[in-house]
Order: structure tokens, then sequence, then C-alpha cells
């Protein structure tokens, strides 16, 4: 649902706001997975059980940058020894979308 596809979001204290359609009501180890890529093609993953996730301050750029992003419902597995959840895809991704962010 939201960023638009496409858009671009600017400004010193600008945030990105991922809002997804809920895929009904999920099992208590279930979670909303946004995979969210970079024009360089890193990859970071956030985990939540909410139908939204406002990325981290920490993750704005520091020049406009593109982003690609999807969501997958997964079940967590467990938590690796850096803290990083892990799982199995529950679902296929939803649809990617792009935004801009500076």
């Amino acid at each position: 649902l939201l960023p638009a596809d496409g858009a671009v979001i600017e400004g010193e204290d600008s945030t990105v706001l991922l809002s997804w359609t809920a895929a009904g009501d999920l099992p208590a180890n279930a979670f909303y997975v946004a995979f969210v890529t970079d024009e360089a093609g890193q990859t970071r993953t956030y985990w939540t059980q909410a139908t939204s996730y406002r990325l981290p301050p920490k993750a704005r750029p520091p020049r406009l940058t593109t982003y690609s992003w999807y969501v997958v419902v997964m079940e967590k597995l467990g938590v690796d020894e850096a803290g990083t959840f892990y799982g199995r895809a529950l679902s296929s991704p939803g649809p990617t979308r792009t935004f801009r962010w500076r």
C-alpha cells in the first residue's frame, strides 16, 4: 500500500512507512518479513506482526537512493548468534515496489 510505487521521499527528517494488506490472522510464530534492497543490492529484512513497518532513522541514506521491497509471511524457526531471526516462507512474495529516499 505504501509508499506508492515509484514514490520519492525526501527531507532532513524524512521517514519511510512500509504498509501492506493483512494476510488474515497470523499464527503466533508467524511474521510479515519486509525485504528491502538498495540499488547496490544490499538487502535488509524487517520482521513484524503488524501490517506496517517504519524504517529506522539509521537506515536513511546520505544521498537519493532507490529501494525495492516486498513482503513474505514467514514462520520464525529461531534466532542466530547475531540475534537475527530466520525461518521458512509461508507465502509467496507480495508484489515488488520501489521508492527513492534521502
